[in-house]
């Protein structure tokens, strides 16, 4: 049951309380991270307060705002940057996780495709290796943005994944 618990659709409640019951603490860890789990399931695991299923929860998109308002206010790094990958934040939210000024927590922030443009500006100028190369993978940047590591030998083959990066430069060298 552990195996397959992350991947499993779960609209009951009925059925998820009956998978709760069979859980140990790896179980719920796993249960976690399924995508289907409504916003009163996660609130349910959340009482248990399994940190490793908690970092799980706060991925989610479904995660309950007042849930990450609390965990911002945690100030945890590894909570922190669970968060950053949480594409359902608001700006507030996002605003907060960046202003902790966590390398770490910047790198998922980079990633994160709904990180709001003057975050993902403000972290270029930090000109980071490891954070232009999240910037690099991020299909929300801007083009202007990522033509700034064009001429990076080291961004160069991250760039030439990007998909629409690869449009533009085949648009601007058909003409």
């Amino acid at each position: 049951m552990n195996n397959k618990i992350e991947n499993i659709l779960i609209k009951d409640k009925k059925v998820f309380e009956e998978i709760c019951l069979k859980l140990d603490e790896v179980g719920y860890v796993k249960l976690a991270s399924n995508t289907s789990l409504t916003e009163e399931m996660i609130n349910i695991i959340f009482e248990k307060n399994i940190p490793n299923a908690n970092i799980n929860l706060l991925r989610n998109s479904k995660c309950p705002k007042i849930k990450l308002d609390f965990y911002i206010k945690e100030d945890d790094k590894v909570y922190n940057i669970a968060m950053a990958h949480n594409e359902n934040l608001d700006e507030h939210q996002f605003n907060k996780l960046y202003h902790h000024r966590d390398f770490d927590v910047n790198i998922s922030l980079a990633q994160n495709i709904n990180t709001p443009i003057k975050i993902l500006k403000q972290l270029v100028i930090l000109n980071n290796k490891y954070i232009n190369e999240a910037l690099c993978t991020n299909v929300n940047i801007p083009i202007n943005t990522l033509r700034q590591f064009q001429y990076d030998e080291q961004l160069k083959p991250i760039l030439l994944k990007h998909k629409t990066f690869k449009e533009f430069i085949d648009n601007e060298y058909k003409i």
